[in-house]
């Protein structure tokens, strides 16, 4: 049977058994959502059959602890002088109960607890979609049955264009990832779902939805010293690998690899250049000092690493329009003194060190550096890190309309071992983008995760502040909306899909990709003995009594809230009757 044969049924059971209720009878009806409401206060009868016409199903997560303290709030705030009950109608999903401790119950309200949860539920369940940098999307599908899931069909739809991946095997109870790759698509905004057909009891989470912003790709310039040897023998190989993993465009930077004589030539020609890497040069070619300063004056970034060779004086003289620190003399094992140096003092705020603004979001302590340079910075100039013994580590200056940042270290493991730790690449990424004077480093994939139901505050930018817009759910109905002065529009998307912000003329300002709660895809059940047991009780008796229909609005399907609200209604309104007037 359907859902909607269903709910049909539940709500035809409803209102065949309110039906015979005397007008004397008082029944409310709250809704336990992750914020609960009151659906229906204490009232006669008649008065929540129409809202049992307007009832509808969502598609958040349940709290049944929050929905039960509204429930006590309700019955403390009447006086019928009646016993009182509370049910609980619920598939009873450990997550919805995980807060019930946290609702004081006094001792002389009666719960109820009834369960509408069935055993042993085959549900497969689009669990991840992630979308890397590298142009490829990852997709986790979880298996919360008993029983092993074969030759599950999926697919990946990119735009509204489905194309067939590969069948999935998943054990009972485990879960496996499936990493596709997208086609080449063209800078902007772009939509991925994920699809399984599993045709298991539980259809929501069949699909996961992505919003993904693909920005022009960057094209870097990588001054390589040894363009002979394999790949990863060249000095540069670690810089070129952590912007570029793949030799595509897909990425936020396109690397091209040049030899120092070929820089000038390269720099000169049409094809625009967002960011030079110099690793230490033995040899300073005639021309590269002249074009690089014409390259970063006229608005480009250059990453300046040292290393083996560097000739400090000849660097001075060569780069001394551009360099934002002189250097001195080179610093190793004597220095050193069997102890190597590591990161200090290193600027949070600097877009170069964005990745470790959180908290365990990395370690930058542990790298560990064998020689450098001792340099004396520029009273222009701007430090963003420091070793732990206050020499300068990342030194930057801005250059007409372009910036160099100059760091004290290698290219490759020479020097140091931070290439060969999990933190580089992000710091890399980070560097690429202080360089190249830009706010945050380029992003392929959406940041953002929007839950159903829960409040969503979308960011469009200032570009798109203070103006009228319009938000098109996935059914094609358009909501007005207003963004604030930071360009911002906060909704409360309903359920899952792709929804659209739009512009007052109808054009796409940019797609919004929603979901079901992760947690809503497993369908194991409590029983109701256990969640008695995690309900607390208070000392003092209730202020009144009454009796409370609470039903929990998670959902296996469109119906489960309707029924369970149905089950709440005929329940408790049948024995509030009795109760009343035995």
């Amino acid at each position: 049977m359907q859902a909607d044969g269903r709910w049909a049924k539940a709500r035809e059971l409803m209102r065949k058994l309110i039906e015979p209720l005397a007008t004397g009878d008082r029944v409310a009806l709250v809704d336990g959502g992750a914020g609960p409401n009151i659906i229906s206060p204490l009232a006669p009868p008649a008065q929540l059959k129409p809202r049992l016409d307007k009832l509808q199903p969502g598609f958040g997560a349940g709290d049944l602890g929050a929905g039960l303290r509204q429930a006590v709030k309700l019955l403390s705030a009447s006086a019928t002088g009646r016993s009182s009950v509370i049910y609980v109608i619920s598939d009873l999903q450990p997550a919805a109960c995980e807060k019930l401790a946290d609702a004081k119950v006094p001792q002389d309200i009666e719960i109820k607890i009834l369960s509408v949860g069935e055993p042993d539920i085959a549900n497969l369940a689009v669990s991840e979609l992630s979308i890397a940098d590298t142009g490829s999307a990852t997709v986790g599908v979880s298996n919360f049955s008993s029983r092993d899931a074969r030759e599950v069909e999926m697919e990946l739809v990119i735009d509204g264009d489905s194309s067939v991946a590969p069948s999935i095997n998943v054990a009972a109870g485990a879960a496996t990832n499936l990493v596709l790759p997208l086609p080449d698509l063209p800078p902007g905004w772009h939509t991925v779902e994920a699809r399984i057909h599993p045709g298991d009891g539980f259809g929501l989470d069949d699909t996961r939805y992505q919003s993904l912003y693909l920005t022009a790709s960057l094209r870097v310039l990588c001054v390589e010293q040894r363009p002979g040897k394999h790949g990863f023998e060249q000095e540069t190989y670690f810089l070129a690998t952590a912007l570029a993993p793949m030799a595509t465009h897909r990425g936020p930077y396109l690397v091209t690899k040049v030899a120092p004589d070929q820089l000038a030539s390269e720099l000169e020609s049409s094809e625009r250049c967002a960011l030079v890497i110099l690793p230490g040069l033995r040899q300073v070619p005639a021309d590269m000092a002249r074009a690089l300063r014409n390259f970063v004056t006229g608005g480009g970034g250059m990453l300046m690493f040292l290393g083996d060779g560097v000739s400090a004086g000849r660097y001075d003289s060569e780069f001394q329009d551009l360099l934002p620190a002189t250097l001195e003399h080179p610093e190793g094992e004597r220095e050193l003194r069997k102890v190597g140096w590591h990161l200090g003092d290193y600027d949070k705020e600097s877009v170069a060190f964005s990745a470790f603004r959180a908290s365990n979001s990395g370690d930058l302590s542990l790298p560990e550096f064998t020689q450098r340079f001792a340099v004396a910075p520029l009273d222009s100039c701007r430090i963003a890190a420091r070793f732990n013994d206050q020499m300068p580590f990342v030194v930057a200056n801005d250059v007409g309309k372009g910036r160099i940042v100059m760091v004290n270290t290698s290219a490759d493991t020479s020097w140091t071992d931070w290439p060969k730790r999990k933190t580089f690449v992000p710091w890399l990424h980070g560097l690429a983008a202080y360089a190249t004077s830009r706010s945050r480093p380029p992003k392929t994939a959406e940041a953002d995760r929007w839950v159903a139901e829960e409040h969503a505050e979308i960011d469009l930018g200032g570009t798109v502040s203070n103006r009228p817009l319009k938000w098109r759910e996935p059914n094609g109905i358009e909501l007005a909306a207003t963004s604030d002065v930071q360009g911002r529009i906060v909704v409360t998307p309903g359920q899952p899909g792709l929804y659209s912000v739009r512009d007052a003329a109808g054009r796409q300002v940019r797609p919004v990709a929603v979901n079901l709660p992760a947690s809503e895809s497993d369908l194991k059940s409590l029983n109701p003995a256990q969640v008695q047991q995690q309900i607390a009780r208070a000392d003092e008796p209730s202020k009144t009594s009454s009796l409370i229909g609470f039903l929990d609005p998670t959902n296996r399907e469109l119906w489960r809230v309707l029924l369970g609200a149905g089950l709440v209604l005929l329940l408790f309104e049948s024995l509030l009757a009795n109760r009343t007037f035995a």
